[in-house]
């Protein structure tokens, strides 16, 4: 996927980094789950006996929270880059 606008080439010229739910917010990633939940998310996964798609998503969806971005993103600047 590319990110919006200048973004990506942003990014590439000052060495900034996007964080867990701007990479979310910029379409590179579909879920996002704090790091506190990631531990029982693993054990969760490991246990589940079948490899089913709707199965794994629907496990992943319990453990993840919907994402607000910081003003101060640089999701949030892009009309200045």
């Amino acid at each position: 996927p590319r990110l919006p606008g200048r973004i990506g080439e942003y990014l590439g010229l000052t060495g900034e980094k996007l964080r867990g739910k701007e990479v979310v917010a910029a379409g590179l990633a579909t879920h996002f789950v704090p790091s506190q939940k990631l531990f029982q998310l693993e054990k969760r996964l490991l246990s589940i006996k079948s490899g089913d798609e709707d199965t794994v998503r629907s496990v992943i969806n319990e453990f993840s929270t919907n994402i607000t971005i910081d003003e101060r993103s640089i999701l949030n600047k892009s009309c200045i880059i």
